[in-house]
């Protein structure tokens, strides 16, 4: 099967970034752009007891309703799609169906906007967005800005494990002509627990210092390795880590950060990690989580 995006939408107001961000993606590939909207199961419920319609009848309406707007929307944004791109009304828990669809469609992408209702509303808070990210069978970029063209410039994070690996290949791939930045924020590990132990502070501090001269040896074989530029950028710092990558995204001028799953545990799978959460939660700028 052709690779394709998945994109949703709650048709508010707010929710057209997510979807011009899909459909740029998808007409830069030649990739197929599927539009879907979730009713959630209590909606209809609600609207029969204030309308008084039979409960098919409302149904049928409401339905017939949305796929005719989400038709319009994808000809907006998609005029010439791809013939196999579609629209869906799906009905059930939109974290839950979302991952469904993206499994049934064997999607490259799914992406999602910040800001709207209900769900999306939902998803800048974090559980919403851990639920639909740890379920998704592909990545998911959480769009938070208004599209403005391509990409320019994307700050991925690494650890050098698997997931960051994978991410940064799939970053590579998705936005060709967009120039990388390389974060690989340094830990120490028992940093704590050796200024409890009182151990001198120069110690920690040459500790840290070996520490990032290892990272930037294994930045440079990183890019070496995947045949970035010569010149890509290469950043090693000390620090909490979401924080690192938020700050770093904006003195970059970054309008994309991409992360991998942080961890490799079982406890780190289904918590997702508590850096990925803290920079969708903060960062202004959109994620790319590859897991």
């Amino acid at each position: 099967m052709n690779p394709s995006i998945l994109t949703a939408t709650d048709l508010s107001e707010h929710a057209g970034a997510a979807i011009a961000r899909a459909g740029t993606l998808a007409a830069a590939h030649g990739w197929p752009l599927n539009l879907s909207h979730v009713i959630h199961p209590g909606l209809l419920e609600s609207l029969q007891a204030l309308l008084g319609l039979a409960p098919q009848e409302l149904g049928e309406q409401h339905e017939a309703t949305i796929r005719q707007q989400l038709a319009e929307l994808l000809a907006s944004i998609s005029p010439h799609a791809d013939t196999a791109s579609h629209c869906a009304v799906l009905h059930g828990k939109p974290a839950d169906m979302l991952a469904h669809q993206a499994r049934e469609l064997a999607a490259r992408l799914l992406v999602v906007g910040a800001h709207g209702q209900g769900f999306f509303n939902a998803l800048r808070l974090g559980s919403t967005a851990a639920r639909l990210i740890r379920r998704s069978p592909c990545p998911v970029l959480v769009v938070k800005q208004a599209a403005a063209g391509n990409y320019r410039r994307a700050l991925v994070a690494t650890d050098f494990f698997p997931p960051a690996l994978a991410a940064l290949r799939l970053t590579r791939e998705l936005l060709p002509d967009a120039e990388i930045v390389l974060l690989h924020a340094v830990e120490t590990p028992f940093e704590g627990k050796m200024q409890h132990a009182s151990i001198a502070g120069e110690l920690i501090d040459r500790y840290r210092q070996d520490a990032e001269r290892e990272g930037l040896t294994k930045l440079r074989e990183l890019v070496a390795r995947e045949g970035l530029p010569a010149d890509t950028v290469q950043l090693t710092r000390h620090g909490d880590i979401a924080r690192l990558i938020i700050d770093e995204a904006e003195a970059q001028n970054c309008d994309l950060i991409v992360v991998g799953k942080h961890g490799l545990g079982p406890i780190e799978d289904f918590l997702l990690g508590s850096t990925t959460l803290n920079v969708l939660r903060e960062s202004n700028r959109d994620v790319l989580v590859h897991l």
